[in-house]
C-alpha cells in the first residue's frame, strides 16, 4: 500500500509550530474544526466532534491536508468513551479507556486506516482535557490573551442471567459491564475498521430496556465521510435497509432496539448485524460509488421531473447508432430539449465536452447542464474546457440540489 506520510514526517508535521487565531475557539465551536497554516507552510485542520447525548463519547482529531490531493491525512485523535476497548489490529492487543491514535507508517502499509494504532492514556477524562492535550502534544501557540478553560462537565435483572444469554446467542467473548443505575456497557469482539469496538449499552430508556449505540455509529461514520452523504442516495436506502430488516429505531441518530421482551441474546445479535452492515457502507468499492451517484443522480430527477418527459442514456437515433456520444438525460419541456450529465471523473465529464462538441458539428439544437457528484470531482483544465461548451453547471448535486430544482423548475415552466 502507498505510505502518504513516513514516520519521520509525521514528527515533523507534529512538531511544527501552529499559532491558533483570536476567535480559534468560537470557530471551532461553530464549525466543528478548524484550519491552521503550520510555520513551514502545511494546512493542518483541527476537528471536534462530540456526542450531545452522551458528552463523554468524542474524538478531538489533528489532520494535515495534502498539498498534492486535497486529502486529508489524519496525524492524531484524542477519543473519549472510558472503558471502550479499541483492537490494534497489528498487535493483537486490546486498549481500554481513554486512548490516543497515532498515524504510523506500518499501519499504512499493511492497508490499515493511516492512524488505526492507539494507546490507552490517563491524560484526559474529558473533552475539554484531550483538546489540551492535543494543542500541547502537537505545537499549538495560544493567543496570548487567552487560556485554555477546562469545563467539567437496586437492579432488578440478573447481570449473569443476560450476559450468559448474550455468549449462548452471539459470541463467547461478550461482557458485560454495570455502568450505573439501569445501565450496562457491553462489549462484543465487534469492531469499526479503525480498530474501535462497537458502542453498545443495554439500558432503560422510557420504561423498557434497549440496546443502544448512544449515537455513536453515525458520529464514527463522519470521520471518514462527509455525513450529508452518508444520509443520502444508495448509502441512505442501504442504511434505512438494515435499520428495517433487524427492527432497529433509529431516535435522532442514536440506533436502538427494543429487548423488553427478555430475549437478550436475540437482540444483539440483531442489533449487532444492523450495526456492521451499517458500517459495510464506508467499504463500497469505487465502481459502487460510481454506479451510487448515477442511482442518486437519477432519482434525484425522478423527484423533480415527470417521467415522461426523460429519456435517460439518450443516443441521437439517426447520427448515433451505436451510442458513442450518450446523453445521461434528455429532458423535454419546451425546444430546445434539456441535455443533463452526471459527472463524477475527469474521464466522464471529458466525455460530456467530447459529445457536446460532436452535437454542435450536427447541428443539433440543445440546452446543456452538468451535475457534478461533488467539488474536485475533475481537474481544473477538464472543467474549463467543459465550460467551453457548457455555460451551467453545478458542482455537487446534494449541496446545490435546491439550485439544480429551481433551476429544473424555471426551465419546465419555460422561463429558463
Amino acid at each position: 500500500m502507498d505510505i502518504k506520510y513516513t514516520d519521520q514526517q509525521i514528527v515533523e508535521l507534529i512538531a511544527e509550530r501552529k499559532v491558533l487565531p483570536d476567535d480559534w475557539r468560537t470557530q471551532l465551536n461553530e464549525h466543528n474544526s478548524l484550519y491552521i497554516i503550520g510555520e513551514n507552510g502545511n494546512r493542518f485542520r483541527l476537528i471536534i466532534n462530540q456526542n450531545e447525548k452522551y458528552p463523554s463519547d468524542f474524538s478531538v482529531i489533528l489532520a494535515v491536508i495534502n498539498p498534492k490531493t486535497g486529502a486529508t491525512f489524519r496525524i492524531r485523535r484524542y477519543n473519549g468513551m472510558p472503558k471502550r476497548p479499541h483492537n490494534n489490529k497489528i498487535e493483537k492487543q486490546k486498549i481500554y479507556g481513554y486512548h490516543i491514535h497515532f498515524a504510523t507508517e506500518r499501519y499504512q502499509a499493511r492497508g490499515y486506516d493511516e492512524e488505526a494504532y492507539a494507546e490507552e492514556t490517563d491524560r484526559y477524562n474529558n473533552f475539554e482535557g484531550a483538546l489540551q492535550c492535543l494543542i500541547q502534544d502537537a505545537n499549538f501557540e495560544l493567543p496570548a490573551q487567552l487560556e485554555l478553560k477546562l469545563f467539567l462537565g437496586v437492579r432488578t435483572m440478573s447481570v449473569k442471567k443476560i450476559e450468559k444469554d448474550f455468549i449462548d446467542k452471539v459470541s463467547a467473548e461478550i461482557q458485560l459491564s454495570a455502568d450505573g443505575k439501569d445501565r450496562f456497557l457491553v462489549f462484543t469482539p465487534f469492531h469499526f475498521n479503525d480498530g474501535d469496538q462497537l458502542v453498545i449499552v443495554l439500558k432503560k430508556m422510557g420504561g423498557r430496556w434497549v440496546l443502544s449505540d448512544e449515537a455513536h455509529t453515525y458520529m464514527h461514520l463522519s470521520y471518514y465521510m462527509d455525513e450529508q452523504r452518508l444520509h443520502s442516495g444508495n448509502r441512505q436506502k442501504l442504511i434505512l435497509k438494515a435499520l428495517s430488516m433487524f427492527q432497529v429505531e433509529d431516535y435522532d441518530g442514536e440506533l436502538v432496539i427494543d429487548v423488553s421482551n427478555g430475549h437478550y441474546g436475540e437482540a444483539l445479535y440483531d442489533f449487532v448485524q444492523a450495526l456492521l452492515k451499517i458500517i459495510d457502507v464506508t467499504y463500497l468499492s469505487r465502481e459502487t460509488v460510481r454506479s451510487t451517484f448515477i442511482d442518486d443522480f437519477r432519482a434525484f430527477l425522478y423527484q423533480k421531473v415527470e417521467s415522461r418527459r426523460m429519456t435517460f442514456d439518450w443516443q441521437h437515433p439517426t447520427n448515433d447508432p451505436d451510442g458513442i456520444y450518450k446523453v445521461d438525460c434528455r429532458i423535454n419541456g419546451k425546444v430546445p430539449p434539456l441535455f443533463v450529465f452526471a459527472l463524477n471523473n475527469s474521464a466522464k465529464t471529458q466525455a460530456a465536452t467530447i459529445a457536446l462538441h460532436q452535437f454542435r458539428a450536427w447541428g443539433i439544437d440543445y440546452q446543456p447542464i452538468g451535475v457534478f457528484e461533488k467539488e474536485n470531482a475533475t481537474t481544473r483544465d477538464v472543467l474549463l474546457r467543459f465550460n467551453d461548451v457548457c455555460d451551467t453547471y453545478f458542482t455537487d448535486i446534494i449541496k446545490n440540489g435546491e439550485e439544480i430544482r429551481r433551476y429544473l423548475q424555471d426551465y419546465m415552466s419555460g422561463k429558463g
